[in-house]
């Protein structure tokens, strides 16, 4: 049997990709950064149906420190690299996101090149390709790169661009046989298996809480956890997946409004709270001058994007679910946690 590190176990992306590793047949092991993280991803776990933990070890290593980090990498035959610092406001200081970023990325990299690693798959964003640009640039390839000294994009996606590139170059330059394959994923919904929320599954709690009483005119595409964690195996497991980037989305981009349409769909009285309206750009700019959040929007206010979803589909014959499931599924967990 191979062997498989998720790093960041405990993460929305981490679990299910443990999930999915265990499920198809994979030893397991997975980083997370404190002990009492054992018993919350074990629980998780158990939410996506994996009660036999037989084959899954778990290691405390912090992506900032090289403790740990040398025995989660012994005998391991492939790394899916989803660790990534998430800031749950947007920092003041912009190196608190990206150093830890690039530096926790090439302390992996490294140490797999180390330990004869065959492939790590790293878990990037579409951040690192479709943000930043010029307006009149509308459609997007895993060829294009958001320019990282853009005053557009947030500290948070700097980090992508920066640990993405970081990654490629140490690949270039290394010796070793070690491979390397990014997935570039664009919103990540899906059905949560723990109470920790990733930015995107709060943007649906907010709707269907009503504290969000109308969209912002911006785009984004869709894609589903589960979907995105078999996206990694295939990807790790795929000889023609070497030295891809892989863009991870479900549909093209659509407008946030067209989400809360189909949570309304979906779930009916439910969602009698999702809005139904949008907000004028106006209104979004003047409140970007006391909320960092909205400032952060305000680039994206109105821009077409459309992006190529081609390689996942042909390369790794990746069949996405539809968004209505996705959503009802998101809407549904955040139910049963009582977390709306």
């Amino acid at each position: 049997m191979k062997t498989v590190l998720v790093t960041g176990g405990s993460g929305f992306v981490g679990s299910h990709c443990l999930a999915a590793a265990l499920k198809g047949g994979f030893i397991v092991k997975t980083t997370i950064r404190s002990k009492e993280k054992i018993a919350i991803v074990k629980e998780m776990l158990s939410h996506a149906g994996i009660d036999d933990l037989t084959n899954v070890s778990f290691h405390i290593a912090d992506l900032k420190y090289d403790d740990g980090w040398e025995e989660a990498m012994k005998d391991v035959d492939y790394v899916l690299h989803v660790a990534s610092p998430f800031p749950s406001k947007s920092p003041t200081d912009e190196e608190k996101v990206t150093k830890p970023s690039i530096e926790g990325t090439l302390r992996v990299l490294k140490l797999a090149s180390d330990f004869d690693v065959k492939r790590v798959v790293l878990t990037s964003s579409f951040g690192a390709i479709g943000y930043g640009h010029p307006r009149s640039k509308k459609f997007f390839t895993e060829n294009d790169w958001s320019p990282s000294d853009s005053k557009d994009i947030s500290s948070y996606i700097k980090s992508k661009i920066e640990a993405e590139k970081m990654a490629w170059q140490f690949i270039k330059e290394s010796e070793s046989n070690l491979q390397l394959t990014v997935i570039n994923p664009v919103g990540i919904f899906g059905p949560i298996l723990g109470k920790n929320l990733s930015s995107s599954i709060q943007l649906i709690q907010g709707m269907l809480q009503g504290k969000i009483p109308a969209t912002p005119k911006v785009n984004f595409g869709v894609v589903d956890v589960r979907d995105l964690a078999q996206l990694h195996i295939k990807a790790m497991l795929a000889p023609n997946a070497q030295g891809q980037r892989i863009i991870a989305s479900a549909t093209d981009c659509l407008p946030m409004i067209v989400t809360a349409k189909t949570l309304r769909q979906c779930l009916g009285a439910q969602a009698d709270k999702v809005p139904k309206k949008q907000l004028p750009d106006w209104f979004v700019k003047l409140l970007s001058l006391v909320n960092q959040q909205m400032k952060e929007l305000v680039p994206e206010l109105g821009r077409e994007k459309h992006l190529d979803r081609k390689k996942a589909v042909e390369l790794l014959d990746w069949h996405p679910r539809p968004i209505e499931e996705t959503l009802y599924d998101t809407a549904k967990s955040l139910f049963n946690f009582g977390l709306v």
